[in-house]
């Protein structure tokens, strides 16, 4: 986690698992809705959790469900936070990039262009450039 305080792990069989450091066995977990990858908010507010068609946006201190962006167009693949925390972008089998406002769960905008899958993305440190 960006506080330094724990570290977020996501897999098949065992869900979303927050670790929590110098706390032995101190976790919190969330079953059944990791498929993709995760990232977190660059202020330890959220973690965004990718699973079909589906980005799952999660509280980051007991991982419940804050909200859902749904893509119908096809399965995420990838996903990236802006270095501030305000958008997140995500990419896959479409070949598209949608941009989301995590906050409130909109679709900001859509970029169109590859002609296969997204498989990943990068943010410049000033968030100005995808990559």
């Amino acid at each position: 986690m960006p506080d330094g305080k724990g570290i977020v792990t996501a897999n098949w069989s065992e869900g979303v698992i927050l670790w929590m450091f110098g706390e032995p066995n101190r976790y919190s977990r969330l079953f059944g809705i990791v498929e993709g990858g995760l990232i977190t908010d660059p202020h330890g507010r959220w973690i965004a959790v990718v699973s079909g068609s589906t980005v799952t946006i999660l509280d980051s201190h007991d991982l419940h469900v804050l909200r859902t962006l749904e893509d119908r167009s096809g399965p995420i693949l990838t996903i990236a936070a802006s270095p501030d925390g305000s958008w997140l972008i995500s990419g896959g089998t479409d070949g598209n990039l949608t941009c989301w406002d995590p906050a409130i769960g909109k679709k900001l905008r859509l970029f169109r262009g590859h002609t296969d899958y997204v498989r990943a993305l990068a943010i410049s440190r000033d968030g100005q450039t995808v990559v």
